[in-house]
C-alpha cells in the first residue's frame, strides 16, 4: 500500500512538472501579441466589452511578467523581429444555458510566427446569463491559476527561428 501511495505522489509530481515546462515555452519569445479570435462575435454584445476585456487579460498575463505588445511601434522601437513575437488569442464562446445560466468555454491560444500552437490552456464554466469584461477577465485569471509560481524570464540563449 506504501508502495502505491508513493508511485501516485510521484505520477502526481511528474504531471505538474510537465504542466511547468509547458509554459516556460513562454521564455523564448520577447513579445506577446494579443488578439481576438475571429469567432468571438458570438458573444451577445461582444464588441462592447471587447476593450475591457482585452485590458483585463492583459493584466493578468503582466502579473506573469509576460512582456504583452503595446503596438506595433513599440517592436520598430525595440527592434524586435515577428518570430521574436508569440501571438496569444483568446477565444470564449458562450452558450445559453437554462434558468439564467450559460456554459462559457474559453481559451487562450499561443502561437508562433509561422501558426505553429505552442501552448494552449482551455476552460469551461457555468456562469450567470449576464457576463460583462470583468467576469470574463475572471475566467482567464482562473485559466492561468496552475501557474501561479510561473513568472516570465526571456531566454536569450533559446533562438526562436
Amino acid at each position: 500500500m506504501k508502495n502505491l501511495f508513493t508511485t501516485v505522489i510521484l505520477l502526481a509530481v511528474i504531471s505538474l512538472q510537465g504542466i511547468a515546462q509547458n509554459i516556460t515555452v513562454l521564455n523564448n519569445y520577447k513579445l506577446v501579441a494579443l488578439r481576438p479570435a475571429a469567432t468571438n462575435n458570438i458573444i451577445p454584445r461582444f464588441e462592447k466589452i471587447q476593450p475591457d476585456l482585452e485590458s483585463g487579460i492583459k493584466d493578468v498575463l503582466r502579473h506573469h511578467k509576460l512582456p504583452v505588445m503595446s503596438n506595433q511601434q513599440e517592436v520598430a522601437e525595440k527592434g524586435i523581429k515577428p518570430c521574436e513575437i508569440i501571438n496569444c488569442t483568446y477565444y470564449i464562446h458562450y452558450a445559453t444555458g437554462m434558468m439564467y445560466n450559460a456554459i462559457v468555454t474559453y481559451s487562450l491560444k499561443f502561437t508562433d510566427c509561422q501558426e505553429k500552437e505552442i501552448l494552449v490552456l482551455n476552460g469551461k464554466k457555468s456562469v450567470g446569463a449576464a457576463v460583462g469584461a470583468k467576469g470574463y477577465t475572471e475566467l482567464f485569471k482562473e485559466l492561468l491559476k496552475p501557474y501561479l509560481a510561473y513568472a516570465y524570464t526571456y531566454d536569450s540563449g533559446t533562438k526562436v527561428k
